[in-house]
């Protein structure tokens, strides 16, 4: 009897429970509905956490590539576009800086290549004794010629007179920091208090003049870029001079030269002195004091005569550069002819 008694209440027990709503009995048993949205809103409470922390990790991803030069390797390697995009605007920017100082830069530009060509022939000429010499002599002549294009030209360039650019407020990378026209790092001492030019009255920023430590000190700025550039200089005149008489030896077997091999070494290291020395104290002169100073000064007001005299100065400096470099040459034995 008590056995059943137990049964029943049970499967009566069982029944109410099926039956009657579990908030009608003070229960807290959860309905199916219930479990399934609380799942459902777990579920999207995960997915969107996910999404958050991937655009995170995406967004942290991202910006450690546009750091890392913005490949899309993610690798932080640095790609040469952006340098060479930054040359080219650094060179533009030297450019205007030295039209701003000169408005006749790119004209006196023109005329610097084509008087270093000229001058330079006509101090091989000169030095080497007429027709002769110089056919004797051409693989020096050549060469010699090839270099002072290069050599001269970026000697005007670097220690050309700079001035603020109007309208343009950042003018520190103005031809390497306000120095060489081609790159621009940091600013500090020798970008922002040594002018480009011992002679120039202000400095980039138009407005303050150089200090006596400054002019002194554009005077020691410009050596290493004038040494690198002289040393390119030699290196692609000598070099193309080489590759010439090369194929001479191939189209022309039986032609026997009469100059010694030149060491191209031994000759880079000498243009590379030369310019950051002699060329870079002539040039400073040339465009600092004589052309600002004293033509353009004077003469600005009758431009045929200013232009006579400029083309004169300039011939003059070139034909003086060129015979210096020739002699330091034959000087020092690297220029010789076979006994």
């Amino acid at each position: 009897m008590m056995s059943r008694a137990c049964s029943r209440s049970s499967l009566l027990l069982l029944v109410l429970l099926l039956i009657v709503p579990s908030e009608s009995l003070g229960l807290s048993v959860p309905r199916a509905s219930s479990v399934s949205r609380r799942l459902r809103s777990s579920v999207t409470t995960n997915n969107r956490s996910t999404r958050s922390s991937t655009t995170t990790e995406n967004g942290t991803l991202l910006n450690a590539n546009m750091r890392g030069g913005g490949g899309s390797e993610g690798n932080g390697v640095a790609s040469p576009l952006p340098s060479l995009s930054k040359l080219s605007r650094s060179i533009s920017r030297g450019y205007r800086a030295r039209v701003a100082a000169d408005p006749n830069f790119l004209v006196k530009s023109v005329l610097e290549v084509a008087l270093a060509a000229g001058t330079q022939f006509a101090a091989e000429w000169n030095r080497r004794g007429g027709v002769k010499g110089c056919l004797t002599e051409i693989d020096f002549v050549v060469a010699g010629v090839l270099t002072a294009i290069a050599g001269k030209y970026y000697s005007a360039w670097r220690v050309a007179p700079t001035a603020k650019i109007d309208g343009d407020d950042d003018n520190d990378d103005a031809g390497d920091g306000s120095k060489d026209g081609v790159l621009v790092e940091e600013d500090g001492f020798w970008s922002t208090k040594v002018p480009s030019n011992a002679f120039q009255p202000y400095l980039l920023d138009g407005a303050t003049r150089p200090t006596p430590i400054g002019r002194l000190a554009s005077l020691v700025a410009p050596i290493p870029t004038l040494f690198r550039a002289g040393v390119i200089a030699s290196a692609i005149g000598y070099g193309l001079t080489s590759v010439l008489i090369t194929l001479r030896t191939l189209l022309v077997p039986d032609y026997v030269a009469q100059t010694v091999n030149i060491n191209i070494v031994h000759a880079c290291v000498y243009t590379g002195a030369f310019m950051s020395i002699v060329s870079n104290i002539r040039y400073q002169l040339l465009q600092g004091l004589i052309e600002p100073k004293l033509v353009d000064r004077f003469f600005g007001r009758w431009p045929p005569v200013q232009a006579a005299l400029t083309f004169a100065v300039r011939l003059a400096n070139g034909l003086l550069g060129s015979m210096i470099a020739i002699a330091g040459m034959k000087w020092l034995g690297l220029q010789k002819l076979k006994s």
